[in-house]
């Protein structure tokens, strides 16, 4: 470092009020950084007024004329995890939701998506053997097996400061999904404790909000409580503080030897979406999440625009009509619900898509 003496601003690395008696301010160096509003420069210090409330202003009305950037989904997650947001996943002990999770890891993975495992629970061992019985049942070639080595990032036993917040988003910032496994270690790290809602929203400002704010998918494992078995133990601000909840439930029992499955439900969405999937596991077997139809109603807006997709004469498969139905903007529909819908079309005999050989196509009247 250069002996010429740098700026120093006290500067508060909790964010979030209630401070834990162990986390005090403290002078660290920063570089006041400079913003230009309405053709004015302004010189704005980290942890300033301008810095934490001025500059976050938003023009509302001009966002929506410029165009909200559309619902983006991760690899291989369609419906389930989206780009940027937080999830939560509540499940009782042993119900097998970190090797569900390691299993959509592993297509994650193979459909190009850099996914981040931070472990507090496992262990490398337990992780790494449970990763080879996946890819062993998936009968994954050795180039399959080389991708998923890239893609998928792994940590053992990490272990978070509440002033990591800039190094933690520049180690995984180009990171797709980063899962915590599980939550209570990363509070205790903390000295934080998960039954109290304002411990809970410091472990949010320390940890996943700048993972949030850098459009990182955070995906947070934990367990419930004795009697409330869709949501997790401790305080309701897990919920709150978090945007798209899930619990998982086993279907039919599953081990080593055994093959069961177990289902994933979204109980809670601030984005109002809904769904459920289903995982046969268990006995060498690790099925992909399979979406469950929970929608048969009618679409006359799907219908039209599926018709007018297949006015150029061209057969397609099912997933690309679906997609080409999609890429107009107007329609939003899930993937199962489509699909029902095209197969009953299919069956119907006065319903102009039919289905043959070379994929769904019009006839023309």
């Amino acid at each position: 470092m250069s002996n010429q003496k740098r700026k120093t601003v006290p500067y508060d690395v909790s964010g979030v009020p209630p401070t834990p008696p162990s986390r005090k301010s403290r002078l660290i160096v920063k570089t006041p950084r400079r913003r230009t509003i309405e053709g004015k420069t302004y010189e704005e210090v980290p942890g300033s007024f301008a810095a934490r409330v001025g500059s976050r202003r938003v023009d509302l009305v001009q966002l929506i004329e410029d165009g909200i950037p559309p619902i983006e989904y991760l690899p291989a997650s369609d419906e389930m995890l989206r780009r940027g947001k937080r999830h939560y996943i509540a499940a009782p002990r042993k119900e097998g939701k970190s090797i569900a999770v390691l299993a959509h890891l592993v297509d994650m993975a193979l459909a190009d998506a850099e996914v981040v495992v931070l472990d507090r629970e496992n262990g490398q061992e337990l992780y790494a053997s449970r990763l080879a019985d996946v890819m062993t049942a998936r009968k994954l070639s050795t180039k399959q097996r080389k991708q998923v080595g890239k893609r998928l990032s792994y940590y053992e036993f990490p272990t978070l400061k509440s002033g990591d917040a800039e190094d933690l988003v520049e180690l995984l910032g180009a990171a797709d999904l980063v899962v915590f496994d599980s939550q209570r270690m990363f509070l205790s790290d903390l000295g934080l404790r998960e039954a109290e809602s304002d411990d809970y929203a410091s472990f949010m400002a320390y940890v996943i909000d700048p993972l949030f704010r850098a459009q990182v998918a955070t995906l947070i494992l934990d367990n419930t409580g004795h009697k409330e078995q869709t949501r997790g133990r401790g305080t309701s601000s897990k919920g709150d503080l978090n945007e798209i909840l899930f619990s998982i439930e086993t279907i039919t029992p599953f081990d080593l030897y055994k093959r069961g499955k177990i289902k994933l439900k979204i109980e809670d969405s601030r984005m109002g979406n809904r769904g459920e999937w289903t995982m046969d596991l268990g006995g060498g077997y690790f099925y992909p999440w399979e979406q469950v139809n929970t929608d048969t109603a009618p679409r006359a807006d799907f219908r039209e625009a599926a018709e007018a997709a297949l006015t150029d004469g061209k057969p397609r498969g099912m997933d690309k009509l679906i997609e080409a139905v999609r890429s107009g903007g107007k329609v939003k529909i899930a993937t199962p619900h489509a699909r029902h819908l095209l197969g009953e079309y299919a069956k119907d005999p006065n319903n102009p898509i039919t289905h043959g050989p070379k994929g769904y196509e019009r006839v023309q009247a």
